[in-house]
């Protein structure tokens, strides 16, 4: 519903944004192995940091700004991924307020 008002708004000419980064979350199973996205994973510029790891059975990658989480790609293991999308929806200064926050993976 909510991303339904935003477009008709955008589509009406007033610029709105979407800011629900809990929509922004999907989780998918290709031929058994369990992959989940949060936020916008190709979303890079200068300053994104792109963090990867990886072995046999699974992946991660994460997006990093700033020391503050965009965005994480992870295929296979997912436990535990709720963390991250909490982390997303956070504002940017409660994060950057918490003394030695660190965000990688």
């Amino acid at each position: 519903m909510k991303q339904g008002v935003i477009a008709a708004k955008n589509m009406y000419g007033i610029p709105t944004p979407y800011e629900d980064t809990y929509a922004l979350k999907n989780t998918m199973n290709f031929f058994g192995l369990p992959a989940l996205c949060i936020g916008d994973i190709n979303c890079l510029d200068s300053r994104t940091l792109v963090i990867t790891e990886e072995d046999s059975k699974n992946y991660k990658k994460a997006l990093v700004e700033d020391g503050v989480l965009k965005s994480i790609l992870m295929a296979g293991n997912i436990s535990g991924s709720g963390i991250y999308q909490y982390l997303n929806e956070l504002p940017r200064s409660k994060l950057r307020g918490i003394e030695g926050c660190n965000l990688y993976i």
